[in-house]
């Protein structure tokens, strides 16, 4: 509007604002390892100090992160400030894309490499138990029916717990509950029954077992099998029994269990390694063991039970822990140092040895 004091003039024009982006100010990075959080806070200033803003970051693995927004308005600006964090599994480098949004559609992008590292795994607690073995006959084990309380270290009787631990691994003696029971399959009757005779054997290598005299895990050299170690004999046993087996295959895996309680083709003793190892991420285990003879054993635990894991594998479960489960057996008498090495799919790793004697 003019006016010369005496006649006024109006005019009219239409004005235009663009909406400027937000900008970014800066970008702090508190970087992380694998199974621990990455945190990224985003600080920017908007010349529309009246708009409100949305930030949302996505990390490359997993779903983005939309943090809260904390503004201060200083006209003509506005300052904001988010932060937000994110767990990887695994160790790597991922780009994480930062946007900052306005109300007004207008955007703002950046990316950022966020720089995750590998943690050792560790071993939470291994042991390593040798069984000396030196089964007993099925007739020692129908002798110990007739102690209520053992008369010497050398005669160990029944015990609740030897019944226990059969009645939850056997599956031909599953239901036995007590001592009676037991010593009823120990006894001599028809001998002629090949069935039967195969039974009273496989209880009493389960005795053998249970009671420590034998481990499950001892190599086996037996022309009558093509089982490895004394419990895949006995799931052979068993397997022939339930299935009701031919007399002449009965009396095979009655041979089998005869011979391993009287001791023959059985390793002098055994080792078993348990205990549980674990990762911070959800990196792939390896269990590497050397026993000291000459000979070796490995077993690798998958964090997704099937197989590898990529190169860069930020998902999965973490942190991994696993039950480990080893054994070897020793032919001969001797001082052995067992070494054991941990390591994830990273290439951390880390030792541990057992020294023990036999003979």
């Amino acid at each position: 509007e003019v006016t010369d004091g005496e006649l006024n003039t109006t005019a009219a024009a239409l004005l235009n604002v663009a909406n400027v982006a937000p900008i970014f100010d800066s970008l702090e990075v508190v970087p992380g390892d694998e199974g621990a959080p990455v945190e990224v806070t985003v600080n920017f200033h908007d010349p529309g100090w009246l708009d409100t803003h949305v930030v949302r970051i996505d990390w490359e693995h997993g779903p983005p992160t939309m943090p809260t927004v904390r503004t201060t308005v200083t006209p003509p600006v506005v300052f904001g400030t988010a932060t937000a964090v994110h767990v990887y599994g695994d160790n790597g480098i991922f780009i994480g894309t930062i946007q900052v949004e306005d109300d007004d559609a207008g955007l703002t992008t950046h990316k950022r490499n966020l720089v995750v590292g590998n943690l050792d795994p560790s071993i939470d607690g291994l042991d390593v138990t040798m069984t000396v073995n030196r089964p007993r006959t099925q007739g020692y084990w129908s002798h110990q029916c007739r102690f209520e309380t053992p008369p010497s270290p050398e005669h160990v009787g029944i015990q609740p717990g030897f019944i226990t631990a059969i009645a939850a691994d056997s599956d031909v003696f599953s239901s036995v509950s007590s001592k009676e029971e037991v010593c009823a399959q120990l006894e001599k009757t028809d001998m002629s029954d090949m069935l039967w005779k195969a039974k009273l054997q496989l209880m009493a290598l389960w005795l053998n077992v249970v009671s420590g005299f034998l481990s499950e895990h001892s190599p086996i050299n037996l022309t009558l099998t093509d089982a490895s170690t004394v419990g895949e004999a006995i799931r052979e046993i068993e397997s022939v029994i339930l299935a009701g087996g031919p007399a002449d295959e009965m009396e095979r895996v009655k041979d089998i269990a005869d011979a391993l309680n009287n001791g023959q083709g059985i390793s002098l003793a055994a080792v078993s390694i348990g205990g549980t190892v674990s990762d911070p991420g959800s990196d792939d285990l390896t269990v590497f063991a050397d026993f000291g003879d000459a000979t070796a054993s490995s077993i690798t635990y998958f964090n997704d039970g099937v197989g590898p894991d990529p190169a860069k594998s930020p998902g999965g479960t973490f942190p991994f822990t696993v039950a480990v489960g080893l054994g070897h057996g020793y032919w001969t008498a001797g001082t052995y140092t067992i070494l054991v090495t941990l390591s994830d799919d990273d290439g951390a790793s880390l030792n541990a040895a057992f020294a023990f004697t036999i003979g």
